[in-house]
């Protein structure tokens, strides 16, 4: 299986508590996508998160920025974030993924 298929096992999991079924198509799946594409590959710069995913690089650019400005992804390239927490990992993953959508505001 390769490191991309493990990382949308990962984002279906995360969001197969919703009410409707998880489209890999979907903006919510695809912004979990680039969080997640960032932790693999262990950069968030927007041209190998794209080359990763597959996805449209100005897409792409258009949410790290977001990810970068809600304090996700660091100027140094780090990712600050609690997804690997047993308890609200989860929660925390979807909500940095609104934030990449666009639907919130994450402040200091």
């Amino acid at each position: 299986m390769s490191d991309l298929d493990k990382i949308k096992e990962v984002a279906h999991s995360v969001h197969d508590g919703k009410a409707e079924p998880c489209d890999e198509d979907s903006d919510t799946f695809k912004s979990t996508m680039i969080l997640l594409g960032a932790l693999v590959l262990g950069s968030t710069s927007s041209r190998k998160i794209a080359k990763f995913t597959g996805y449209n690089l100005h897409w792409v650019e258009e949410r790290v920025a977001r990810a970068r400005a809600g304090g996700i992804f660091t100027r140094a390239g780090k990712i600050r974030a609690d997804w690997m927490d047993p308890e609200d990992g989860a929660a925390a993953l979807l909500l940095d993924t609104m934030v990449v959508q666009n639907l919130l505001e994450r402040t200091a």
